[in-house]
Order: structure tokens, then sequence, then C-alpha cells
């Protein structure tokens, strides 16, 4: 196998692996997790009652079905809103029959209390929400020129790092994969799909990022690092 070879095949071994993570992540987070803010319902999430659980009241059959989530937080996604296949809400002593589909109007789950969640955002921006907000095709064009761009710098990274040096490989390669699972979902969408809250109580939170974004992040962290505090020259590939 030659360097190029070795280098392609830890490349494309690890930008599969991180793309296939993000995305079926980010799958489970759109069919789990509701959002609904200020009011507004972004994006219900339907559950299906199986015959198991026919003529249980809905907080019963909530429990069941939402299991990561405690009895308090099943009464507030009840207080919420769960709408009935009649599209009315529903109260938690309401009793459900099978087959019968049922609309969860916000639904969070906490991992840490107080510090990290499980919730569900439509990023309209790059990475941690940076230029979500504004309006117009323009942006979600250019992040994905920009995406294209970064991805053809990592492909020349690729050709000149040398094939031993592992640690900066296996960092280009992660911003790689970082890189194509929000350009998919950018594509597909025009959004990406976040799902991971880290906040201080109430008061103060990060934005809601995925994990793609984690692998770019530490990706580009170990590059920076190993450019600043190592030997540039010892990165490259010596021409043959």
């Amino acid at each position: 196998m030659t360097s190029m070879q070795k280098k392609v095949a830890i490349f494309v071994t690890v930008v599969v692996v991180g793309v296939a993570i993000d995305q079926i992540t980010k799958y489970v987070a759109a069919d789990r997790l509701a959002t609904t803010v200020r009011g507004h319902v972004e994006h219900p999430i339907e559950v299906t009652v199986p015959e198991s659980q026919d003529g249980e009241t809905l907080e019963s059959y909530l429990r069941d079905e939402f299991a990561s989530n405690t009895p308090m937080d099943v009464r507030r996604i009840i207080r919420r809103g769960v709408l009935g296949p009649d599209g009315q809400p529903m109260a938690a002593g309401d009793t459900v029959q099978t087959g019968q589909t049922l609309t969860v109007l916000n639904r969070t789950v906490t991992v840490i209390d107080g510090y990290w969640e499980w919730e569900y955002a439509e990023n309209t921006g790059a990475a941690f929400s940076f230029l979500a907000g504004g309006e117009g095709e323009w942006r979600r064009i250019l992040l994905i020129v920009v995406n294209i761009i970064a991805f053809g710098f990592l492909i020349y990274l690729l050709r000149i790092v040398r094939a031993d040096h592992k640690l900066f490989l296996f960092a280009i390669s992660l911003i790689g994969s970082g890189a194509i699972g929000n350009l998919i979902d950018r594509v597909r969408f025009g959004y990406v799909v976040d799902f991971i809250l880290w906040k201080v109580g109430d008061q103060y939170r990060w934005p809601n990022f995925n994990v793609a974004d984690i692998c770019i992040t530490v990706g580009a962290v170990t590059v920076m690092a190993l450019v600043l505090f190592g030997n540039i020259e010892e990165l490259e590939e010596t021409p043959e």
C-alpha cells in the first residue's frame, strides 16, 4: 500500500464513521424530541399507541414511551401539549387506544440536571449557530460554498501530510466528517439539526450543537495545537 493509499484509507474510514454517527443521532433527535419556542410549535413529533398499552391513561403510556424522562417531565410534556387524533389537547387521565397517533408539542431529555439536555433545534447558521437568525437563501448558499472550500483545503492537507503522522491525519479527517455531516443537512433541509444543549441553570445557554460540530471543534483544536507547538516541517510529506 502506498503512502497516499494509507492516508486515504484513514481519511475515508474516519469520515464515513463520523458522518454515520452524526446522521444517526440527528435522525433519532428529530424523531424523538419536540420543540416549542415562545409558544410557537417548531417541531412536533408523533407517537403511535401499541396494542400492549390499549386503555391506559395518557400519562401511563407516555411514561413507558418516554422512559428516559422522569414522571415530572412527563407531566410537563402533557401540560405543554399532547394532541389526540382529533387534534384536541389531551389530559393526563385520558385513555389511549391501539393505533392512535398522538402529537407531542414539546419534549426534551435531561442528561445532567441544570447543565446538559437533549433539545431539538434547527440551525440555519454555521457551527454553534454562528450566522443564524438572518433571512435569505444567500446564507444557505454561502455556507454550502464555505463547506466545499474547506473540504477542498482538507484534501490539500491530506496530500502533503506524512502518512505516519496519524494524529494530524485523524484530526483533519474529523474536520472532514463534521463538514460533510452538516453539509448533508444544509443540502437536504436548508438547516442543520442540533440537539445537544449545555447550560448553567436557566440563565446561561451554549448554542445547541451536534456530533458534526464536536468533530470539527476537536479536529480544529488538534490541528492548531500540532501546528503551533510542533514542528510544521515534520508534518510535510517528503517529495519522492
